[in-house]
């Protein structure tokens, strides 16, 4: 049902766009601080916190 909207260009922006707003850069910091790379980030820390703010709403 996703895959139209994501595949899309706005789809891809409002993505990025929610993405940035919902993980606090500060966040992102200590994540590298603690030595994680980009895909652990994302693998870890962005995917949990962004499936957890969905299931909020």
């Amino acid at each position: 049902m996703l895959l139209p909207v994501i595949i899309s260009p706005f789809g891809n922006y409002l993505s990025r766009v929610y993405a940035a707003a919902a993980i606090p850069t500060e966040m992102l910091d200590a994540a590298r601080v603690d030595g994680a790379g980009e895909t652990k980030i994302f693998r870890s820390s962005a995917t949990n916190r962004l499936l957890r703010l969905t299931e909020r709403k």
